[in-house]
C-alpha cells in the first residue's frame, strides 16, 4: 500500500506512515496497472525551461497526472517549428507573446493524450509513478535589485531520487496551475 499523502510505499498493517505521518486511513492499495500506450487521465501540462547547466536551459513541460507524471524534454528544432507557428508578426512584444503562445497551447494538446505516446514522441522525456514523486514547489521569489518580486515562477520537482529545478513559461498562470497540482498532487505539493 501507499500513502496517499507523500507516497511512502507501507506494510500493509502499517498504522501511520513512515515518511509524513499520516494515519493509516490515508493509505492506498496500488493501481492496476494500465499501459501507458492506453492511459488517460485528467492532467496538468506546465511548460517550463529546465535548467541543466549554470547558464544553459532546456524547454519542456511537466505533465501531471493522478497516476503518472512526466517531464518532456523538447528537442531544439521542435520548439523551433512549434514557436515560429505563433510567430504571426508584429512588433517584437506580439512576437514573442504570439510564440509563448504557441507553446502553451502544444502543452495543452498533451494533457489529452495517452502519457506513453507524448513520452514516446519526445527523446529524452523521463515518466514517474506517482509513487516516485515525492515534492513539487512552485513560486516567485522576491528580487532585492528591483525591490519587488519577479514576474515568473520558479520549479523544484523531486522525483525518483532526482532533482529538477527551473522557470515556469512567462505565460503559464501560475495560481491556476497552483490550485489544479495541489487537488492531483496533495501533500506533496507546495
Amino acid at each position: 500500500m501507499y500513502c496517499t499523502n507523500c507516497g511512502t510505499e507501507m506494510a500493509a498493517d502499517a498504522r501511520f506512515c513512515t515518511g509524513c505521518g499520516a494515519k493509516a486511513n490515508a493509505f492506498a492499495a496500488p493501481r492496476a496497472k494500465t499501459s501507458l500506450e492506453e492511459l488517460r487521465e485528467e492532467s496538468v501540462a506546465v511548460p517550463v525551461q529546465l535548467r541543466v547547466g549554470m547558464l544553459k536551459t532546456q524547454t519542456a513541460v511537466l505533465l501531471f497526472g493522478r497516476s503518472y507524471s512526466a517531464l518532456i524534454r523538447l528537442e531544439k528544432k521542435q520548439y523551433e517549428n512549434i514557436v515560429a507557428a505563433g510567430n504571426k508578426g508584429g512588433n517584437y512584444f506580439q512576437k514573442v507573446a504570439g510564440m509563448m503562445a504557441a507553446f502553451g497551447e502544444y502543452a495543452k494538446k498533451m494533457e489529452a493524450q495517452p502519457v506513453g505516446q507524448v513520452v514516446k514522441a519526445h527523446p529524452g522525456s523521463v515518466l514517474f509513478e506517482d509513487v516516485q514523486i515525492r515534492r513539487l514547489r512552485i513560486w516567485n521569489g522576491w528580487d532585492p535589485s528591483r525591490e519587488q518580486y519577479d514576474d515568473f515562477y520558479s520549479f523544484e520537482l523531486l522525483a525518483a531520487g532526482e532533482k529538477y529545478k527551473g522557470t515556469l513559461e512567462r505565460n503559464v498562470n501560475a495560481q491556476a496551475v497552483n490550485a489544479r497540482l495541489r487537488g492531483m498532487l496533495g501533500g506533496r505539493f507546495g
